[in-house]
């Protein structure tokens, strides 16, 4: 049987809200093949919620 099943089977961490506190944060660090997240070019949570939002009133074609 597999030796690490806890490993595999292992929940992850919950993840907490993205504010604009937190990207300024994560700017200082480096992320590996990143290139999008390394930059800050992600929205935080309030912009998320506006954008789908937004999109849910757009008419379709």
């Amino acid at each position: 049987m597999i030796k690490n099943k806890q490993m595999l089977f292992a929940d992850f961490p919950k993840i907490g809200k993205i504010t604009p506190a937190v990207k300024q944060a994560n700017r200082k660090r480096i992320f590996t093949g990143g290139v999008r997240i390394g930059n800050g070019m992600y929205r935080t949570d309030e912009e998320t919620t506006s954008y789908q939002h937004n999109a849910l009133k757009r008419r379709l074609p």
